[in-house]
């Protein structure tokens, strides 16, 4: 083989090997672009799971969960009829509030130089038991909107409680004699009367 070969294949060889080179530096180059590609993820994917989360119970917390002025109640009939409803359905306190709210305002009962108060006509005055033409505010409504609505747990208890059944039999008449108490216990052997005996006998 001739000089010239010889540089040749030298040559070859040398720019093969630094192809190489440069193709695994650019493998490893790749590498850690795709390493902080994924911490990048990583930290990001956790802060997005977190907020998705919290947005997730927040909305089925406020769908589902009835609390406060949201939750059914049971209506005084006489608030019942004022409002048009049926006594005997639930409903929001939110809603009579609405109802009341509406009405005060259509027949305007409001005072004119404070919106926050308002006076009591006929209806109203009857509904709250006070006297036609007390001058009161919205904060007061709601105390005396507490006297008419019953919450759900306690209209149930006190119909389970109507409903409990009584000691007395069924068919029993109503002037049926009481019946006969219970005989004393029999004394027991040692007890007060045990112990006068042997006292006279040691006398």
């Amino acid at each position: 083989m001739n000089e010239v070969e010889t540089m040749n294949v030298d040559v070859a060889t040398t720019s093969e090997t630094e192809t190489r080179e440069n193709t695994i530096e650019t493998f490893f180059e790749k590498i850690d672009e795709l390493n902080n590609l994924t911490k990048w993820f990583n930290r990001q994917g956790r802060i997005f799971l977190r907020k998705s989360n919290k947005s997730r119970r927040r909305r089925n917390t406020s769908t589902n969960a009835k609390s406060g002025f949201s939750v059914p109640v049971k209506i005084d009939p006489i608030l019942a009829e004022f409002l048009n409803v049926n006594p005997n359905e639930y409903m929001p306190r939110t809603e009579v509030t609405k109802r009341l709210t509406e009405y005060i305002k259509n027949n305007s009962l409001q005072c004119e130089d404070n919106k926050k108060l308002f006076v009591c006509d006929e209806k109203l005055a009857k509904v709250f038991s006070i006297d036609v033409g007390t001058q009161t505010n919205w904060f007061e409504m709601q105390k005396f909107l507490a006297k008419l609505l019953t919450s759900v747990k306690k209209d149930v208890a006190n119909k389970d409680a109507g409903n409990a059944p009584t000691n007395a039999p069924a068919n029993a008449p109503a002037n049926a004699p009481a019946p006969a108490p219970a005989p004393a216990p029999a004394p027991v052997p040692g007890g007060e009367a045990s112990k006068k005996k042997l006292k006279k006998a040691a006398v």
